[in-house]
């Protein structure tokens, strides 16, 4: 059975360097963000510190350096965000507005290991040849032409209008 580590300020302060005021965390990052197992799970050590603390947090708050130093886990430092907040600090939008989710995933799939391009997709659509002819110069299935040609695939989204068409 594995034991369950509880931290201490004094655990989390010894694993940091000092920096001018910054509290540089030398310790492990998941996902860019220094982290901890604290009670068997692991979490981030900004949030394992406002705990300790006692700071009181209010729900669906993000905890980030004030200072800008993605490293600095100084308490002091410590700024809480709301998800708009957080997302508008990293340069994301949370809002409905442009592309959602599932079509921004399948233009980067479409980028890292797809057979054509957008440019192509472009030329399939504007194309009066037959799907066949130009599914065998692409080497591309027939149905892709078609949907392409449907605007099912290959949503040309620098074209204001191309909701339109689905």
């Amino acid at each position: 059975m594995r034991v369950k580590t509880l931290q201490t300020m004094t655990s989390l302060r010894n694993r940091c360097i000092e920096e001018g005021e910054c509290w540089l965390w030398q310790g492990y990052f998941g996902n860019g963000v220094p982290a901890v197992s604290h009670g068997g799970k692991m979490m981030p050590v900004r949030a394992v510190m406002v705990d300790l603390l006692g700071i009181r947090v209010e729900r669906a708050r993000y905890f980030a350096p004030k200072c800008g130093c993605a490293d600095c886990v100084n308490p002091e430092h410590i700024g809480q965000y709301t998800q708009a907040q957080h997302m508008a600090k990293m340069g994301r939008k949370v809002d409905s507005k442009g592309p959602g989710r599932r079509l921004k995933l399948t233009q980067h799939a479409r980028a890292t290991k797809a057979k054509i391009t957008i440019e192509i997709a472009r030329e399939i659509r504007l194309s009066p040849e037959p799907g066949p002819v130009l599914a065998e110069r692409y080497g591309i299935t027939r149905s892709v032409v078609g949907r392409i040609r449907r605007g099912e695939a290959w949503a040309d989204t620098q074209n204001p209008f191309w909701r339109l068409a689905a």
